[in-house]
């Protein structure tokens, strides 16, 4: 073997100070506690840099009683929760696609934000239209040209409403890319939204056919529909009026209800009070009269 000079050395540590880890690991496992023994797990985390670098950070959990899972069962979630922990590590801005930015950046910070009854919905939406066509492409492949193809592509299809979404998720995901500066340019910021090719239409009672449908619902089906076409609430709100909304010639709005769930009305304008005609006054004290239930 050739012997290296001090020059040549100093370049082979350079070179492995900058070389990649290996992200495979198995976690340390430890049993802590004086009285009642728990599983503890230990391993590392190595996040990247903007320049390339990186740093390594310690992690310490707990991963349950003893009593309650064996070591195979401890070594096992230890695993899982490496698994989880990793899969967050920052990856360079060119290696991002917009699945990950979504999961990883976006969605921590907006949903909270996001009316409790429509975040469903509204992940639905956004995996159905935007992360299924461009989830696993890279942020800085993202152009206006492909976004609004895209969006041309879908008008005959689909109404101006959803066009709409979409177009409004495309820029404020894009947008907060820019913020965190994973990319220079948000190319969603100009998208137009095309003519839709689908109407939407809706089908409605006449006013000869309203009083037929009045005449064969019951007292309580009569006075609910008769509460919809004079008062003007949304279904969420009329579900969630309590007798303590009930005031003099007056109906309090301050909730609405969505899937059982109770929320905060829709807007700060929906809580408010409405007019309460004598004729439906007088309905809901026949009502209340009736009902077995009349706590406030």
């Amino acid at each position: 073997m050739l012997p290296l000079d001090e020059d040549a050395i100093k370049s082979i540590l350079s070179t492995g100070r900058h070389m990649g880890r290996e992200r495979y690991q198995e976690g340390r496992l430890v049993l802590v506690g004086k009285h009642a023994k728990k599983w503890r797990g230990h391993f590392y985390v190595y996040e990247r840099l903007a320049d390339g670098s990186e740093i390594r950070r310690f992690r310490n959990v707990q991963l349950g009683l003893k009593s309650q899972m064996d070591k195979a069962q401890a070594r096992a979630k230890l695993r899982d929760m490496i698994a989880q922990e990793t899969s967050n590590v920052i990856p360079a801005p060119a290696a991002v696609t917009l699945r990950w930015f979504y999961e990883n950046r976006f969605l921590p910070q907006k949903e909270l934000q996001w009316k409790v009854t429509s975040r469903p919905k509204t992940k639905r939406f956004i995996e159905n239209y935007l992360l299924k066509r461009f989830g696993d492409i890279m942020l800085p492949a993202l152009d206006k040209f492909t976004l609004q193809t895209y969006l041309n592509e879908l008008a005959p299809k689909f109404s101006k409403s959803v066009l709409t979404k979409i177009r409004v998720y495309l820029n404020s995901t894009l947008d907060e890319a820019v913020e965190l500066e994973f990319v220079i340019k948000n190319p969603a910021a100009k998208l137009a939204v095309p003519r839709s090719g689908k109407r939407v239409t809706g089908v409605h009672l006449t006013p000869e056919q309203i009083p037929v449908v009045l005449f064969n619902l019951s007292d309580r089906d009569r006075l609910i529909v008769r509460m919809f076409l004079v008062l003007g609430l949304r279904p969420g709100e009329l579900f969630a009026l309590r007798w303590n909304d009930k005031g003099q010639n007056s109906l309090r709005i301050d909730s609405s209800i969505t899937d059982g769930i109770e929320v905060e009305t829709k807007t700060e304008g929906s809580n408010s009070s409405v007019w309460l005609p004598v004729s439906i006054d007088t309905e809901l004290e026949w009502w209340r009269s009736a009902s077995k239930d009349t706590a406030p």
